[in-house]
């Protein structure tokens, strides 16, 4: 079976920093760099640190500005992605010609911007800008209050409870100080909790070369975030329904209504046995609500891993004639998932085969194999994502159904 990343190599330069790479022969090189701290380490009180940091780290490489870093990957065709944050993680990126100059220069403006920053340029700057990225997610407050509604009823007692997303709050974002950036940059922008997964034109041995001669070799005190361990015991949401009618807070015309449920499920279920689960799910929530019954266009079903906990959610819209019975609805799918032995084998046949069907560019190749770092803090081959396929089995199937009752189940509805 054609497997590409079990063709990455591990390597751990002298300061504890990691390296993933492969040697592809072309005539470019994408590396993708992945800083294990994301959200969920924001000083208390300071929600959105992380992500307020992220804004700054391009523009205070030593030597450089975002200008002059765009620049040097624009002087030869390339790109460069200069930061996302999450819940766990922040990663930044870049693509550039395998020409050796022009790697020795990436990697010397990327290693200065993630190891040796001193924080002074555009702080003031990229608060406002953070202000405004806020604004754009959250057009009007209310919403991310009903988010942390939901929040606090799903994770009562986790720090979930207070995490609305990566941006925080401009309450808590407008009270982070310099020293505040600083200190956080210091403490998890160090080697040891830094991974590159390199691809393309440059072999083993030149890679590592080039490392151990730019910024990325530096000497930086610090240790790596270690993944939490998965939630034993997960309570039953403290309530279980929110209604918000829109009509109260503006002037719209509306002919339908939303709906989201939510479930937190333990994150050491086996991801291979959710997926099944869920594509046997989508195919009986279309047949149900849009084919038989025409209550919806299409019903999204996602799952959110936050590392020690997951948080499941199917959502959509529907008339609101519809809204007293689409729980139910929704359950009687579940339970169908459960009891349809020969779907499942339709579709766990499907993910089996779909294994030998890999085609991945180098792109993809680095980006996948970053992601897996940032979640899992590990890369998963593809023979190793056919075997967990091959032992999935229909009783998970069941205990998924379980796990996603109606006593475990919060709903939040969005009425015209």
């Amino acid at each position: 079976m054609y497997d590409p990343v079990a063709e990455l190599k591990h390597h751990t330069l002298a300061n504890e920093l990691s390296v993933h790479h492969v040697y592809w022969d072309r005539p470019w090189v994408k590396l993708e760099a992945v800083v294990h701290v994301g959200s969920r380490e924001d000083t208390q009180g300071k929600s959105g640190l992380a992500h307020y940091l992220e804004h700054l780290v391009s523009d205070n490489s030593p030597g450089h500005s975002v200008a002059s870093m765009k620049r040097i990957f624009e002087s030869c065709g390339g790109s460069v992605h200069l930061g996302s944050t999450s819940y766990f993680g922040t990663r930044y990126g870049f693509a550039v010609s395998a020409d050796k100059p022009m790697l020795r220069k990436s990697l010397n403006a990327f290693g200065g911007m993630l190891i040796k920053g001193k924080l002074k340029r555009g702080i003031d700057r990229e608060l406002q800008v953070v202000e405004r990225e806020f604004n754009k997610t959250y057009p009007f407050r209310e919403r991310l209050d009903w988010k942390l509604l939901c929040r606090k009823s799903l994770h009562a007692g986790h720090r979930l409870e207070q995490w609305g997303c990566p941006l925080g709050t401009p309450a808590q974002f407008k009270t982070i100080t310099e020293e505040d950036l600083q200190g956080f940059y210091d403490k998890y922008y160090v080697p040891a909790n830094i991974s590159l997964v390199v691809v393309g034109g440059i072999g083993e041995q030149a890679l590592i070369s080039a490392l151990e001669k730019s910024p990325f070799a530096a000497v930086k005190v610090g240790v790596r975030n270690r993944t939490p361990a998965p939630l034993i015991e997960i309570p039953a949401p403290c309530e279980q329904r929110f209604e918000v009618r829109l009509s109260d807070y503006m002037k719209v015309k509306l002919d339908h209504a939303e709906y989201e449920m939510l479930w937190a499920i333990p994150s050491n279920f086996p991801w291979h046995a959710r997926a099944v689960f869920t594509d046997m799910l989508r195919m009986i929530l279309f047949k149900e609500l849009r084919e038989k019954r025409t209550l919806s266009y299409s019903t999204s079903t996602k799952t959110r891993s936050f590392q020690d906990v997951l948080e499941f959610s199917i959502s959509g819209m529907v008339p609101p004639s519809a809204v007293s019975s689409i729980e139910k609805l929704v359950s009687d799918c579940i339970t169908m998932v459960a009891g349809d032995r020969k779907l499942f084998e339709r579709k766990l046949n499907a993910r089996i085969k779909s294994c030998a069907m890999t085609d991945t560019s180098g792109g993809a190749l680095a980006d996948n194999a970053a992601s897996d770092l940032s979640l899992m803090q590990r890369i998963e081959t593809g023979q190793e994502t056919l075997e967990g396929f091959k032992k999935v089995t229909f009783a998970q199937m069941e205990e998924v159904a379980r796990l996603l009752s109606p006593e475990r189940r919060f709903t939040f509805l969005t009425l015209p």
